[in-house]
């Protein structure tokens, strides 16, 4: 069977060129190249039409007149497909020779239920240089029913290379535009009723340099991580799946406060909060509506521990030396706020929001300066 590989360019002028002969030189009889240029402002269109001449016939180009979005490019490229097999290409990455044909004839002997084939990748820079180790190191493939790691691990199946079956994306309707994410939702929709398998053959080498997706939009893909949770838990997950989309939410919402994102991702952290209910999320938006230092989490974090709030007086000691230079009043207070505003978020039972208030006034008063909260004491 064939195979059709849509590449999106956006402002890829330098790259561009290696990617489209890297496709090129596949060992595939029916190949169908489909380039979409989102309306790059560099010479990225003037280099595709160039090479489109000195390799006449072999690519079908299509020029967007104003920037779409990587989801929407792709759902263009993905209509002007007409092969059953499926590939989709950043234009600043390369394929590894060989690589489509090899993914082709392992579906083709793939059972119907499985609708992905995927590989490793290795990572090099800008100038070509290949950089230490895959990008898939220190994690286990998964293959066959793996929605459940999807959700807990997120995209760790990477667009390299990988084939899939057109029909089952053609179904689902493709790529989700509401998100400024490419592969991660796409991988979910179709691991809910199909199967993935893993090649251990090195599908292609992944670019990384300043106007790749990963670096240009991080805070971006981290707001539209925690949205594509909040969008999982409104389609009544199961118990194990909740539980996953909680501890996947938890630790996409301590990178958005390590790198200090804007208002915007704090509100969908709050808004996933409201779902969640989970404790673990409510010290981490406690932490970022109080501005609190990320270091601040290791501390606070002991409070989600079950028990720990009659078992030792550690964490109030712990969380109460708040921001680094401040005056310890000023700390305590910080503390105290916090811990107000993680009963709110989390729905603790009165007595233990009042068991955490009591406890850091009486800490309060005996560090305050001030005579007459000593007195109030």
């Amino acid at each position: 069977m064939g195979v059709s590989v849509v590449i999106t360019v956006y402002n890829l002028e330098a790259y561009v060129e290696e990617c489209l002969d890297s496709v090129a030189a596949q060992d595939i009889e029916d190949l169908q190249i489909i380039v979409v240029d989102d309306a790059s402002t560099d010479r990225s269109l003037e280099v595709i039409r160039a090479w489109e001449q000195d390799h006449a016939g072999e690519i079908e180009i299509i020029a967007q007149e104003v920037n779409q979005g990587v989801s929407r490019t792709c759902n263009d490229g993905l209509r002007a497909c007409i092969y059953d097999y499926l590939s989709l290409l950043d234009g600043d990455d390369v394929l590894e020779p060989g690589i489509l044909s090899a993914h082709c004839a392992m579906l083709d002997e793939a059972p119907s239920s499985v609708a992905v084939v995927y590989g490793n990748t290795r990572l090099f820079t800008a100038d070509s240089s290949l950089l230490p180790g895959l990008a898939l190191d220190g994690i286990t493939p998964f293959e066959g029913d793996i929605f459940i790691p999807l959700v807990e691990n997120g995209s760790v199946i990477p667009v390299i290379g990988t084939v899939m079956r057109r029909a089952v994306v053609d179904a689902l309707g493709g790529l989700d535009e509401a998100y400024s994410y490419q592969d991660w939702p796409l991988w979910l929709k179709i691991a809910r009723e199909h199967q993935f398998r893993f090649s251990h053959q090195i599908a292609g080498r992944y670019r990384q340099h300043a106007m790749s997706m990963s670096h240009a939009r991080s805070a971006d893909l981290r707001r539209a991580r925690i949205e594509i949770l909040s969008d999982l838990l409104d389609q009544s997950p199961t118990p194990t799946v909740r539980r996953a989309i909680k501890a996947r939410s938890v630790r996409v919402a301590r990178d958005i406060w390590s790198a200090r994102d804007g208002s915007d991702a704090r509100r969908s952290c709050r808004q996933l909060l409201r779902k969640t209910r989970d404790p673990r999320l409510a010290l981490i938006v406690a932490g970022m509506s109080l501005r609190l230092p990320h270091r601040q989490l290791r501390r606070l974090a002991y409070w989600s521990r079950p028990g720990s709030w009659r078992t030792s007086r550690a964490p109030a000691r712990q969380a109460a030396r708040g921001r680094a230079g401040a005056p310890r009043w000023e700390r305590c207070r910080l503390f105290e706020q916090s811990c107000a505003h993680f009963a709110r978020m989390s729905s603790l039972p009165a007595s233990r929001a009042g068991h955490l208030r009591l406890r850091t006034r009486a800490r309060r008063a005996r560090t305050s300066p001030d005579p007459v909260v000593r007195r109030s004491r």
